[in-house]
């Protein structure tokens, strides 16, 4: 098991043997608050949020099997021992993660 790059993924998905795993891992973005004034402003951090198209971002750049966020946790990462459900989706806040540029525009000048 190794993990591969889009551009492997995308050459290899198709030939005998591949399989995917699905495993509980996260990558994220930390802005450096301290040492920029503009980047203090939780208007401005939340701009730069929304204006990311996640979605996008895991299926046409990455392309590796990625699948875009539903908050800091990740998926298949830990399950609700009541509900059985995925903790992921549980604590999922859309407007925390959503794509909207036209409010993210709107948050920057705000900002």
């Amino acid at each position: 098991m190794t993990p591969l790059s889009g551009t492997q993924v995308a050459n290899y998905k198709n030939k005998a043997g591949f399989k995917t795993f699905v495993g509980g891992s996260m990558e994220y973005l930390q802005i450096n608050q301290r040492h920029n004034k503009a980047l203090k402003n939780l208007k401005v951090r939340q701009a730069l949020s929304q204006i990311i198209n996640k979605q996008a971002l895991a299926t046409s750049v990455l392309r590796d099997g990625s699948t875009a966020p539903k908050g800091f946790v990740s998926t298949n990462f830990y399950k609700n021992p009541k509900t059985g459900a995925d903790f992921a989706t549980d604590a999922y806040v859309k407007s925390g993660v959503t794509y909207n540029a036209k409010n993210a525009k709107k948050l920057w000048r705000e900002g």
